[in-house]
């Protein structure tokens, strides 16, 4: 691997990019089996992005806009996220890592294999999403919004839920621990005696 001290070109490949502040307008940029590392996003914009096999640690990457954008075999660990907006693109064997996901909005995502662990994720949207193998393990789910998404067989029992969003009639199949349960069946409108 090749380590670089600035990101100039639109392709990047097998390459370490590590401690650097990157800013300013890329129209077109492709990350394939690389490393970023405790870099910091300031004002960047993408146009397009497409990320493949890589590993992005230890950064901030708050605030940034990655829609219509495409993620395979990506890992997410350690970072900051927050308001980090990936509405409307393809996330294939992503992992977020004890990341910040709080405010970060996935509406209209689609999502093949992708774990969240250990992420706290207040305010967060996953928004009418359509998902195939969805993990969450041990994350904070504080008014995060499940509108309008499919949540049969999505197994929320480890994480800390408080004042989830969702559509009733999307809600049949979720997966829940006792203790949640209990506290979701007041949503629902049903008393216990």
């Amino acid at each position: 691997m090749k380590r670089l001290n600035d990101l100039t070109a639109d392709r990047m490949e097998n390459s370490i990019l590590e401690g650097i502040t990157i800013e300013g307008y890329y129209d077109y940029l492709e990350i394939s089996s690389s490393k970023i590392k405790s870099c910091i996003f300031i004002n960047a914009t993408f146009q397009g992005i497409d990320i493949e096999n890589t590993i992005i640690e230890d950064s901030n990457l708050s605030n940034l806009s990655f829609i219509e954008h495409s993620y395979r075999k990506v890992t997410f660990k350690d970072c900051n996220l927050i308001g980090i907006q990936f509405m409307d693109s393809y996330l294939e064997d992503v992992i977020f890592d004890n990341c910040n996901l709080n405010y970060s909005n996935f509406s209209g995502a689609n999502l093949k294999n992708v774990k969240f662990v250990s992420c706290p994720m207040k305010e967060a949207t996953f928004y009418d999403i359509k998902w195939k193998k969805l993990e969450f393990s041990d994350c904070l789910l504080e008014y995060t919004d499940f509108t309008k998404t499919d949540l049969k067989d999505l197994d929320l029992s480890s994480c800390k839920l408080s004042n989830i969003q969702f559509s009733m009639e999307y809600i049949k199949g979720l997966v829940l621990s006792i203790d949640q349960a209990i506290s979701f069946v007041s949503v629902l409108g049903i008393k216990i005696k």
